[in-house]
Formats: structure tokens, C-alpha cells, sequence
């Protein structure tokens, strides 16, 4: 493809770099999509070039060789057979001391992205609506138990009179309670909608008590409403979320080579997270090739790093070919914002023509505007996991109510044993009990001073012949 105009051609190197470039078909004819194209129109059409593309046949950027030569589209360029690089690349370290790059085009992050994790039910669904509750609980039983404290402390028993005895109601209306126990009581059982077998002392702590009531009416009524919503939403268990879960997962990368990610990963100390995910890496040893990549992606076969930029692209072409949301992106960034620019060699009297015109583009939102008409359907992919597709109504399944089933089987459990340990506590019981008045009487019948003889005689043993 080119632009022809009365200046000389320019020979621009290309390569694919989603969503901005896309070069598909024959190195001599390829078809080019993206959003850079227009750019380059509109970038050469102000300065009066004509340009041409030139396909490099590895496609890859390049990397820098341990004998200083560089591979790829910035090896074209070094050795004279193109002018600048078409597309923006990421401008490292390395490419910065070997060429010049020009104003920003874009900012981006290198993350990753996998293969979408399947929603499972929840089985701790039904207790969700009680953790917000946790603070109220704590903060009643603390008052509760201030209150009663304090009332135990300003109201002492009165004594009985000299020569009177307490009577148990007497004693069971002024002795000393456990402060602690009636508090947790009176809190957790009213909660729990559980009736109390003791009456709160005085009318500070039944005041106390008494609104407690009414608002555990009000959080019951509200957890019951609560419920189905809480057993209906999903449960999602991301295989990885930040640069270290990535590393120690294991899970095999796709790392294209000669990237920033690549090169970070490289200059990073042996046990560092970059450097154990370069070494899961099954892209460095075979040509880039993207499609592959993305496939065995979406596939769940290897994750995937690269520009979230990129990653979003491959959201919005697979969102708008079904409809679904195939792969998600993790939440940090593996090796943080790297500037996206035009490359050229040294010294280049090209660099400040084009930074002027970059810089208007860039301020007046053009730039991005044609980078958003190539991801727009990536919109709904981009968001939380969990809120995706909140429309769509799910059906309860058998799995949502495995928890209410464990919670009723261990207590049907707990109260079977409870039921056995009572039985051989009885059984106990009443085995010592007899074992214990055979004993006595035996002890009685074996010491006596006389031993009894048939029809009623005696032999008096401590008499002597």
C-alpha cells in the first residue's frame, strides 16, 4: 500500500500490533488494517509524503542480539531498508540508546489475559447476608453487657435478716449471675430467633433487650429477602489476578518475543515473578505468530501477555462474534506503562515534522478516537467478572443449596452424637451403681467377729478353747 504525492516515498516498516496495526496476507501485498493507518494518512497527507509499506518477514519487532545487531523491523531499519517504523512500539531501554523515537503516541500497560473461569454455585451463599451484620452483633453484645454490668455493680443483693433463711426464689432473684454468659445469650439467641429461658434483670438491661428484639425482626426480615438473591449470584475463582499468582500458577505463558515483556523479563534478578513466568514461557523458542497465540488462548491452553490495548481488541472480535466474553484480563500490570512511538534512526530530520503533527492528534483526542472505533464492543468484556451479564436471570441449581444441606446434616449429626453420648452415659451410670453395692455389702459380710452357722448358731471366733 502507499501514498503517492511529489515528494520522495517513504519505506515504512510494519508489522502487527493489535488493535493499531493488523497485517495479514503476502509480505509483497498485505492487507493492513487498524487504527494506525488512518493516522498515517492523515500524518503524511499534512506533511506532503508519499509512503509505502514494507513487510519485514519474521513480522516481529526485534530484538537485540548479544553481538549489538538488532533482528526484525528495527534490524530493517538500522540497516538502511526502511525510513521509520509504521507502526508504534514500545520504546525500551535498549531501543532508546540505537534509535530515536518520536512523541507518544499512546501509553499502555503489558498484562495478561486467559480463558474466562467458569461461574460456580456458592456454597457459602446463605451466610453472605449475615456478614454485614457481624458489627451489630458485636456492638450489642458489648453494650448489652456493659448495661448489665453496670447494673450488677450499682445494685447490690440485700441480705437476709439475721436468723432468716434465703429462700431459693430469693436466691435465684439476687444472686450473683454471670454477666458474660446472659449477655452472649440475650444477643445471639434473640438473633437467632431462639427462645431464652432466663427473664433480663432490671429494666435497664430489659430496655436494652427489648429493642434488640425489634431489630432482629427487622435484619431476620431483611436476610429472608436476602436469601435467594445471595444464592443466585455466582461464585468466580480467577486462576490468576496479579504478577505473582500468574508465576506461581504455573500455567504456561505466551510471551512475544523481543517485546517489553520479554526484555523485562530477561534483565530481571533469577527469582524474581517476571523471570519465573519468562521460564513457563512456550512462544520464545518458535517465530511469533499471533494467531496461534490468541487461539490457544481463548482455548485455555496458555495465558496470554501482551498490551492490555491488544487484549482488549481480542475482547471486542470474539465479543462480536458471539456475543460472549471469552477471555479476561488481569487487574495489574506485569511490567507497567511503556510509551508507544514511531521509531527512526538517529539524527532523522523527520522526528520534529512528525512530532508536531503527533502532538496536535494526540490533543485533540484523535488518536484515541480512532483507537476506541477498533475496540467498542470490548465495553462489556471490560467489566468485573461478576457484574457481567447482571440482565440475565440464572436459575437455582442443586449446587446453590449444598451449603443449607451441609449446615442441616451436621447438625442432624451433631445432635445423633450428642443422642449416643447420652446413651453411654446412662449405660455407665447404672453399670457402676450396682458394681458399687455389691462391693459394700461385701465388705460388710467379709470382716464380722462372728461367723453365722445353720440353725441359728455361732461361732464366736475370738474365743479361745
Amino acid at each position: 500500500m502507499s501514498n503517492m504525492s511529489s515528494k520522495p516515498c517513504l519505506k515504512l516498516g510494519i508489522g502487527t500490533y493489535l488493535p493499531y496495526m493488523i497485517v495479514s496476507g503476502p509480505d509483497d501485498n498485505p492487507i493492513v488494517g487498524g487504527s494506525q493507518p488512518v493516522v498515517l494518512d492523515i500524518i503524511f497527507n499534512h506533511l506532503g509524503y508519499c509512503y509505502e509499506y514494507v513487510v519485514e518477514p519474521s513480522r516481529a519487532g526485534g530484538i537485540k542480539l548479544p553481538n549489538g545487531t538488532w533482528t526484525g523491523v528495527i534490524g530493517l531499519l538500522l540497516r538502511g531498508g526502511i525510513d521509520m517504523t509504521g507502526i508504534g512500539m514500545a520504546l525500551t531501554h535498549d531501543r532508546y540508546q540505537d534509535l530515536d523515537g518520536t512523541d507518544f503516541l499512546y501509553i499502555d500497560g503489558w498484562s495478561a489475559g486467559f480463558k474466562t473461569p467458569v461461574l460456580q454455585s456458592d456454597i457459602s451463599g446463605f451466610i453472605k447476608p449475615f456478614s454485614g451484620y457481624v458489627r451489630s452483633i458485636v456492638g450489642v453484645l458489648v453494650t448489652t453487657w456493659f448495661v448489665h454490668m453496670a447494673r450488677e455493680t450499682i445494685v447490690s443483693p440485700r441480705n437476709p435478716r439475721a436468723g432468716e433463711s434465703a429462700s431459693p426464689s430469693d436466691n435465684e432473684r439476687h444472686g450473683t449471675p454471670s454477666v458474660t454468659d446472659e449477655s452472649a445469650l440475650w444477643t445471639i439467641a434473640v438473633f437467632l430467633a431462639q427462645s431464652v429461658t432466663k427473664m433480663p434483670r432490671g429494666n435497664s438491661v430489659r430496655v436494652m433487650t427489648g429493642v434488640w428484639l425489634l431489630v432482629s425482626l427487622i435484619l431476620n426480615t431483611v436476610y429472608r429477602s436476602n436469601l435467594k438473591a445471595m444464592l443466585i449470584l455466582p461464585k468466580i475463582v480467577l486462576p490468576f489476578d496479579s504478577t505473582e499468582e500468574l508465576a506461581e500458577s504455573r500455567i504456561p505463558t505466551w510471551v512475544p518475543r523481543g517485546s517489553a515483556m520479554h526484555t523485562a523479563g530477561l534483565k530481571s534478578p533469577p527469582e524474581s515473578a517476571l523471570a519465573k513466568i519468562l521460564e513457563n514461557s512456550n512462544s520464545l523458542d518458535v517465530p511469533t505468530d499471533v494467531p496461534w497465540g490468541i487461539s490457544d488462548t481463548i482455548a485455555g491452553k496458555h495465558a496470554m501477555t501482551s498490551p492490555r490495548a491488544s487484549i482488549t481488541y481480542i475482547m471486542h472480535t470474539t465479543f462480536s462474534k458471539t456475543g460472549q466474553c471469552l477471555l479476561y484480563t488481569m487487574s495489574e500490570d506485569l511490567v507497567g506503562m511503556v510509551q508507544i512511538s514511531i521509531l527512526l534512526r538517529k539524527g532523522s530530520p523527520l522526528k520534529p515534522k512528525l512530532n508536531s503533527v503527533i502532538r496536535r492528534l494526540r490533543e485533540f483526542g484523535i488518536l484515541d478516537h480512532e483507537y476506541k472505533k477498533q475496540v467498542a464492543n470490548a465495553t462489556e468484556c471490560l467489566k468485573p467478572i461478576g457484574s457481567r451479564g447482571t440482565r440475565k436471570l440464572r436459575s437455582l441449581d442443586l449446587g446453590d443449596f449444598y451449603g443449607v444441606f451441609m449446615l442441616y446434616a451436621g447438625g442432624a449429626l451433631m445432635a445423633l452424637v450428642s443422642f449416643l453420648m447420652e446413651l453411654v452415659l446412662r449405660n455407665a451410670k447404672l453399670s457402676v451403681e450396682p458394681d458399687s453395692d455389691i462391693k459394700h455389702e461385701t465388705a460388710e459380710d467379709s470382716t464380722p467377729s462372728r461367723m453365722k452357722l445353720p440353725h441359728n448358731r455361732s461361732l464366736d471366733l475370738s474365743t479361745k478353747e
